[in-house]
């Protein structure tokens, strides 16, 4: 690929298309089988991935919450506070991106959906097999790469969330953001697909409404998703509320307040009505424990909101990755939903500086650890098309 982005700066890309579900399950297969480099699988399958992912959110109605994470530890607190909200979680990782690199891969041939690889050359003379008999073909592109960590996070804790569409890691860098995204930034995002955002200041509201959200500390990571999914129905209605309250459109504060009285019944009713015992019981049989924290909802006025001009002024875009993110977010305000009949929306605030967090070692691979970055995206960044994007090598006789 060129300098330039050339590769994919023509393809358009739209929110009304038609779009397959992403290959959750084929990238985290790949990840376990060459887990030495789960940073290059997902930078591969992301390139091409990310915007069918967005795609399929928008016309599937699933409306998730994006959030700010710097580390696997962030993550994992943002999940576990979210996760029985039973909402699509948008993470957007703001930590630090390996230099931009060549590195070289492995791209699995048999049974194999090639949906991705945008920017990426494959040398398809040249098969090779691993141990367990599997084909693939050598690969070689030029990337910036998350740090080993979280990808190990993904696969191995996260596994369930991530296949099953309801968790996603984006780079800020990579999908056209600073490396410490402003409200507007992620709220222009969640405008993308109808969605929510998570802020660590609520000033831009017009009214603060306090709420406490339900979690689970001291639980494995395996109970934890077997809890989410053997006791949907006790979790449905608070789900329900929670999601009405937080990805939808208000008609005045009123409203909004009366959405948050319903999020607060249907708290009151899983922590203490004999209806839900069965659930307390498997969290205590587990070492759980069932507690609730506290967030804070900031209504916004949608005419007024801080997002209502471009949310990505300033935002780390150029050339192709530019054109692309400011396409998508008027596609999407073009688009929007009776937003002059329900002009309030809700921000979302977990509390999230008053938690510590320690970061983990830094990740074995080359090339990885703090640096000063541009603020121009190069060709290998994520806002690529929904398609198959990577060329094969030929040698010109």
């Amino acid at each position: 690929m060129n300098k330039t982005g050339s590769a994919y700066e023509s393809e358009r890309l739209d929110l009304s298309g038609v779009v397959d579900r992403p290959s959750y399950q084929v990238c985290i297969e790949w990840m376990k089988e060459l887990p030495e480099a789960r940073p290059e699988t997902f930078d591969f399958w992301a390139r091409g991935n990310f915007v069918r992912h967005l795609l399929y959110h928008r016309r599937g109605g699933s409306q998730p919450i994006f959030v700010e994470a710097g580390n696997p530890e962030e993550m994992r607190w943002v999940y576990r506070r979210l996760a029985l909200a039973g909402v699509a979680l948008e993470l957007i990782y703001t930590g630090p991106l390996s230099k931009p690199q060549w590195i070289k891969h492995w791209q699995p041939l048999d049974d194999v959906v090639i949906d991705c690889g945008w920017g990426y050359i494959a040398f398809a003379g040249t098969i090779v097999r691993s141990p367990s008999g599997r084909r693939y073909w050598p690969v070689l592109g030029y990337a910036s790469l998350m740090p080993a960590e979280i990808l190990q996070w993904l696969a191995e804790e996260a596994e369930q969330a991530f296949t099953s569409g309801r968790l996603f890691i984006a780079p800020a860098e990579l999908i056209g953001l600073n490396r410490a995204p402003r409200v507007q930034h992620l709220r222009g995002l969640a405008d993308m697909v109808d969605g929510g955002a998570v802020a660590e200041s609520v000033d831009a509201a017009l009214a603060a409404i306090e709420l406490e959200i339900p979690w689970i500390d001291g639980m494995g990571s395996a109970d934890f998703e077997k809890l989410l999914q053997d006791h949907r129905q006790e979790l449905q209605e608070f789900q329900t509320a929670f999601r009405s309250l937080v990805v939808g459109y208000h008609a005045s504060e009123a409203d909004a307040d009366l959405a948050r009285r319903r999020v607060s019944d249907a708290v009151s009713e899983l922590m203490r009505s004999s209806r839900h015992a069965a659930f307390r019981v498997f969290v205590n049989k587990c070492k759980g424990t069932l507690s609730t924290f506290p967030a804070a909802m900031g209504v916004l006025g949608a005419a007024g909101a801080a997002y209502s001009h471009d949310p990505f002024a300033g935002a780390a875009v150029v050339a192709a990755a530019g054109k692309v993110l400011r396409d998508l977010w008027r596609q999407s305000r073009s688009e929007a939903r009776a937003s002059s009949s329900s002009p309030y929306r809700v921000l979302l605030q977990l509390g999230m500086q008053k938690a510590r967090f320690v970061s983990g070692p830094p990740g074995s691979g080359a090339g990885r650890g703090t640096h000063k970055r541009s603020a121009k995206l190069g060709p290998y960044h994520w806002l690529c098309p929904p398609t198959c994007g990577v060329r094969a090598a030929v040698v010109k006789k």
